[in-house]
């Protein structure tokens, strides 16, 4: 915060000048945490899905607005928007659902006051019956 003084001159009749002062007020200035620092799904089955969590939270003042997002295989199923005053926390919800069987990582990013990253992992499993890891082709092929 900074003061300022100066003169203000008014002109006419006689005129006249006059001292104003003020002071100036820093913004309120929200700050992200977001725990854990990251999330491991471990082994998901081919075509079945889990979900884990991160907690959102505004360490700062003001009001932290911000949204989390991610590519595929994982996605954000819900607490994915937040609008969050100081000290308030929010849990947003990822979802791993392997289309396939390698290992996955991705970066979750959380937007607002700085933003933030954090990593989430997770391996896709073949479901039993084959090497595919397609039950519906199995069903298809007649195996």
């Amino acid at each position: 915060a900074s003061s300022y003084n100066q003169n203000v001159s008014f002109s006419g009749g006689s005129g006249a000048t006059r001292a104003v002062t003020g002071t100036g007020v820093s913004s309120p200035t929200p700050v992200i945490s977001v725990t854990p620092s990251s999330l491991d799904f471990g082994s998901v089955t081919v075509g079945l899905l889990a979900d884990l969590s991160f907690t959102v939270q505004n360490a700062g003042a003001g009001t932290l607005s911000g949204s989390a997002s991610v590519w595929l295989p994982f996605s954000i199923v819900s607490g994915g928007t937040y609008s969050l005053t100081a000290g308030q926390s929010q849990v947003v919800t990822v979802r791993f659902s392997p289309g396939a069987a390698p290992s996955y990582s991705e970066n979750v990013s959380f937007t607002g006051g700085a933003g933030a990253t954090r990593a989430v992992t997770g391996n896709g499993v073949p479901s039993g019956g084959g090497s595919s890891g397609l039950p519906w082709l199995h069903l298809l092929l007649g195996q």
